[in-house]
């Protein structure tokens, strides 16, 4: 398998794009097909996004570029690694993915069928799947964007998840992503498509995990559609190593009387780059967005989020807090748009950051952007250092300086957690938070 360096990218994509066409046979003439074609022709009009983009500007996707990858291929998880994954002891629906792939030997549905399909991309690829023609590439639009543009031309495997009207699925559904990157430096594209039906609900967990010692550089794009007052609890939790990146797109379109739940919890990364957007596509929906960032030495998290008000009388609410130390560097930038429309619109955000040390770094910028006249909307953000007074009253109470930091900030992160419902998911998402936590 040939490998990539960032200055000859463009020459490398080509041409794995020439012999991806040419290994497809029957599927050439595919509407998929074509809209992969058409993804990567835009790609290339755009080119990847550089600090000149505003969207960018404080992003250098350079530093993950300018290395040597291998596209990703199928690959071996070894089972001890498994066997001590997060929420292992939670009863669950697991779907397993290694660098990009699904895997049959580590997935186990234990839901009924009939309240849930969950399916690999690839399968639904060769059985021509009226359900995936439909639905690929129709809520996470290319046009604008280059990685998503470039995930959706070289999209191999993936995971499609399908609740039916009326369905309530019992389980959570728990998504390990995993890379392997024990013997070569991977560049992964996975897809995931998640469909909810008029008043259906579900609960999906995404975990982000990482082996080996070389980087890896995940490009991974998340299209989601939830009917007619359906309910979607949707987390992630990004624990990948250090060395590891990730360019994460996610777009939500909501429909009437809908409610979704979104937590995105990132505890590392070389350079984790998430990009969260929500239309609210019709009356009465209801949006909670959550999000909790721990960086430390040599580490950049850039979190961007959009929520889109087109219909009156909806509501969101937004929350993100980040924890920086050493030389850690956070960005987040979050709007809101409020149309002309969109009357009676209820739009809320939040972002605090604590920095742990002179050197590390956050850019915030909250927006609000509003047409509409009859609205209540607010938005603020804040960056500071631990409490002092605090930090001596538990010390005045004998407990150890460090030991104090890391409670304070324990506390300081555990706002973001209040909106999960599965108390199993909950107690294992502070028990990781609170091992980094001490780390920073």
């Amino acid at each position: 398998m040939s490998t990539v360096a960032a200055n000859d990218m463009n020459d490398f994509l080509a041409a794995e794009m020439k012999h991806f066409q040419s290994q497809l046979n029957g599927e050439v003439s595919a509407p998929i097909n074509c809209i992969r074609k058409e993804a990567f022709d835009r790609f290339n009009e755009l080119g990847f996004p550089t600090m000149r983009h505003e969207e960018w500007k404080y992003t250098n996707l350079g530093q993950i570029l300018n290395q040597q990858y291998e596209l990703a291929r199928a690959s071996f998880l070894p089972e001890d690694f498994f066997n001590q994954r997060p929420f292992a002891d939670i009863p669950a629906n697991i779907v397993v993915f290694v660098n990009g792939f699904y895997s049959t030997e580590y997935s186990t549905i234990i839901d009924d069928v009939s309240s849930i399909g969950i399916h690999s991309i690839a399968k639904l690829r060769m059985e021509k799947s009226e359900l995936l023609t439909a639905h690929f590439s129709q809520y996470a639009p290319y046009t604008n964007d280059a990685l998503t543009a470039l995930n959706t031309a070289f999209l191999l495997d993936g995971l499609l998840i399908h609740v039916p009207k009326n369905a309530q699925v019992k389980h959570p559904v728990i998504v390990y992503h995993i890379t392997e990157a024990e013997t070569a430096a991977p560049f992964i594209q996975p897809r995931t498509i998640l469909l909810l039906e008029e008043h259906a609900s579900v609960q999906v967990l995404e975990v982000a995990l990482s082996f080996g010692q070389y980087q890896s550089f995940t490009n991974c794009v998340t299209e989601v559609h939830v009917g007619a007052n359906a309910k979607l609890n949707y987390y992630k939790l990004q624990h990948e190593a250090a060395h590891a990146s990730r360019v994460d797109f996610t777009r939500i379109v909501q429909e009437r009387d809908s409610t979704v739940n979104t937590l995105t919890v990132t505890t590392q990364g070389a350079l984790v780059r998430n990009t969260l957007q929500f239309y609210l596509n019709d009356q009465n929906t209801t949006t909670y967005l959550n999000g909790l960032y721990l960086t430390g030495k040599d580490s950049l998290i850039d979190n961007h989020t959009l929520v889109d008000h087109a219909m009156p009388h909806c509501y969101s609410n937004e929350l993100y807090k980040g924890v920086v130390g050493s030389n850690g560097q956070a960005v987040f930038n979050g709007k809101v748009m409020v149309r002309k429309d969109a009357q009676k619109t209820n739009a809320y955000q939040r972002n605090g950051n604590v920095l742990l040390s002179d050197e590390a770094i956050v850019n915030t910028k909250p927006q609000l952007e509003i047409f509409a006249d009859d609205v209540k909307c607010s938005h603020g953000a804040t960056t500071g250092q631990i409490d002092e007074e605090a930090l001596f009253y538990l010390r005045s109470r004998g407990i150890g300086v460090d030991v104090a930091k890391t409670l304070l900030m324990q506390a300081f992160a555990a706002e973001v957690l209040e909106m999960i419902d599965d108390e199993a998911v909950k107690a294992g998402l502070i028990h990781l938070i609170e091992n980094r936590i001490a780390t920073l």
